[in-house]
């Protein structure tokens, strides 16, 4: 299995790109609260806390660099049975 690192704060920018600031704001915290992002933090304090009206795209640009995005292996996951729906881990 595989994930991407940094999901959350990804998932954060496009949902402010799409106008879907409070959706935006609950990834933000998402990625802070388990990785302590710095990027996701700045991204937070500038859009949320002091009003930036910059596009997602230049932000992007000017700051993507220390995001660190990658795709990293991970253990599967076994997930079980819920709600009377079978649910099968992917490898």
């Amino acid at each position: 299995m595989r994930r991407v690192v940094n999901f959350d704060f990804i998932k954060a920018m496009a949902l402010y790109a799409l106008d879907e600031a409070a959706s935006c704001k609950t990834s933000l915290e998402r990625e802070i609260g388990n990785h302590r992002n710095p990027t996701a933090q700045r991204f937070l304090d500038d859009y949320f806390e002091k009003g930036v009206t910059m596009a997602v795209r230049e932000w992007c640009t000017e700051y993507g660099s220390q995001v660190g995005l990658q795709i990293v292996d991970v253990p599967p996951v076994a997930l079980h049975q819920q709600a009377g729906n079978a649910v099968v881990a992917q490898k």
